[in-house]
């Protein structure tokens, strides 16, 4: 993937939920693009976007529930 001209926010984050997602989490935290995190979510509450967060994507594989729950606390803060 060629990361030349991306112009991402700077706070970008990506949220997995679900079993599997560690492949996804691991290749986005692997192309080492500054002022992107990626990271899973064990608990809906343990990493909640808040308002430096310039955008914020859920990655769900199962867990529907609980990808919600983060993204409604996210709307909600």
């Amino acid at each position: 993937m060629n990361t030349q001209n991306i112009n991402l926010p700077a706070s970008f984050r990506v949220i997995g939920v679900g079993t599997g997602i560690e492949e996804v989490i691991n290749k986005v935290k692997s192309l080492g693009l500054d002022g992107v995190s990626a990271e899973i979510a064990e608990d809906p509450y343990e990493c909640i976007p808040n308002d430096e967060d310039k955008l914020t994507i859920i990655i769900f594989t199962d867990l529907e529930e609980t990808a919600n729950r983060i993204a409604n606390n996210a709307s909600s803060g």
